[in-house]
């Protein structure tokens, strides 16, 4: 889950997963034959949808008009009508098969030695992280300085991952938990599945500093995330519902009046967001209008396969993968997070990772237009994995 600390700047994004992920990806495409074929698979498959896309951007021009280009955020500093290969599309495929060859990875892992092992050494993984969180929440309380002594990434124009952002919330000031993630947003996006997870498999303990965590990283992308968790865990197990419902309510409610200030400013912070009051909230609604409307104004194979990946990233998932990948690639990405689930028996586990999964999916899309973050990849292969240990598939890995 790291994220804002990089073995060099000299080349953006060497952090040390996407490092060591490269490594392996060199050693196993030389030593692994069914990963080289998987692998190899994957690669001929984005090759052909790029070269439609390149074929569509060659017939059909930029087809979305004049006054909608000026707001489309391009990736990389070529002209919107630019059609050739651009300089994002190389740089996002790297970052793309780094982390579909971690997946593979993953797959090949789970064969080797269980999905409970991969479980295991992610949770303590996520420990790592959230005591970090702590530490500089802590740290911060005592000396009023930022105390992050690791985070050191460069990302865009000189651009530093690693914000430190102090919020005044029930009468002190407090730093919003954001360790090695880069900001608390990217840290909800982390931590939430796997509190879900983590609530599911009993791991008490985790599971309740990272919901503390959670609320204290004061982001609305962990608020939408527990939102999400509480009503998709009344939908999915579909057990209980009314005592489930009466314990929520209970939990919330002596929550709030215990730290009645604290949740006050944090209600209030939330919904100048979602009501356009707070500039991040408005810029987030102007984005998705803007590229969504681009898309929509597109001729129709643009509508359907996109314009290139990596062309533009707007502030939610959704209209970026609309306008990159079109409304066929939008839906493979969504059917590769959730599709096993409805392929297979139902249990506690699947039933778990379905809900990740899902609250995963919905961040990304209304939220997070963030592909690259390695626990997406890791939750994927945990679910095709159950499909593929249920179908007795895995004489192919």
């Amino acid at each position: 889950p790291i994220q804002s600390v990089v073995v060099s700047n000299v080349v953006k994004g060497l952090t040390f997963f996407n490092v060591l992920t490269l490594l392996l990806t060199i050693v196993f495409f030389f030593i692994n034959k069914k990963f080289f074929y998987y692998y190899l698979s994957f690669i001929f498959f984005f090759i052909v949808y790029f070269s439609l896309q390149g074929i569509f951007n060659s017939i059909y021009p930029v087809g979305f008009d004049n006054s909608f280009a000026a707001f489309v955020e391009t990736v990389s500093k070529e002209p919107y009508y630019y059609n050739f290969i651009r300089k994002s599309f190389i740089t996002q495929s790297i970052y793309l098969l780094v982390v579909v060859s971690f997946f593979i990875l993953a797959l090949i892992y789970q064969k080797r030695y269980s999905y409970e092992n991969l479980i295991k050494y992610s949770f303590l993984a996520l420990w790592i992280f959230i005591l970090y969180g702590w530490y500089e929440f802590f740290a911060f309380l005592i000396t009023k300085q930022n105390p992050d002594f690791l985070s050191n990434r460069i990302a865009g124009e000189d651009f530093e991952v690693g914000i430190f952002q102090v919020i005044h919330l029930g009468g002190i000031d407090i730093q919003r938990i954001k360790s090695l993630a880069g900001e608390p947003s990217m840290f909800a996006y982390t931590v939430v599945p796997f509190f879900i997870i983590a609530y599911y498999l009993k791991r008490k303990i985790f599971a309740l500093i990272s919901l503390i965590a959670l609320v204290v990283s004061t982001s609305t992308t962990a608020l939408l995330g527990l939102i999400l968790f509480l009503i998709l865990d009344l939908v999915v197990f579909r057990e209980n519902i009314l005592r489930k419902l009466s314990i929520y309510t209970s939990v919330i409610l002596l929550a709030y009046f215990s730290f009645k200030d604290f949740f006050d400013a944090l209600i209030s912070f939330s919904l100048s967001k979602l009501s356009l009051e707070n500039i991040s909230g408005l810029s987030r609604f102007y984005n998705f209008y803007n590229h969504f409307n681009a898309w929509l104004n597109s001729d129709p194979f643009h509508i359907l396969f996109g314009y290139g990946w990596g062309y533009v990233r707007s502030t939610d998932g959704l209209t970026t993968l609309l306008f990159n990948v079109g409304l066929i690639g939008t839906l493979a990405f969504i059917a590769f997070l959730l599709l096993p689930y409805f392929l297979i028996k139902k249990n506690t586990y699947t039933k778990a990772l379905f809900i990740a999964n899902t609250v995963t999916c919905i961040i990304i899309l209304v939220s997070v237009p963030e592909f690259y973050y390695p626990h997406i990849w890791l939750l994927g292969a945990l679910l095709w994995y159950s499909f593929i240990r249920e179908r007795g598939y895995e004489i192919y890995l």
